[in-house]
């Protein structure tokens, strides 16, 4: 996983949600991801992640909102 984390410049094409890397990152890096998908791409989709034994799934969106996530909710 590479991503750039310079001011406020983040590629989040390079941001999987589903990668145990993106987790173990510094919660600075986490955060500015999550600063900048609820800024850009509140309602970000993913593929679903490769799991054994498992079909892989349709997918899932990540809503990084409050505000969506309540009226979804």
């Amino acid at each position: 996983m590479s991503l750039e984390f310079a001011s406020d410049a983040i590629e989040l094409d390079g941001v999987d949600l589903s990668d145990r890397e993106f987790w173990g990152r510094p919660p600075a890096e986490r955060h500015a991801v999550f600063d900048a998908l609820r800024r850009e791409r509140p309602f970000a989709f993913y593929a679903e992640p490769e799991v054994p034994l498992f079909d892989i799934g349709p997918g899932y969106y990540a809503v990084t909102r409050y505000a969506d996530l309540d009226a979804i909710s």
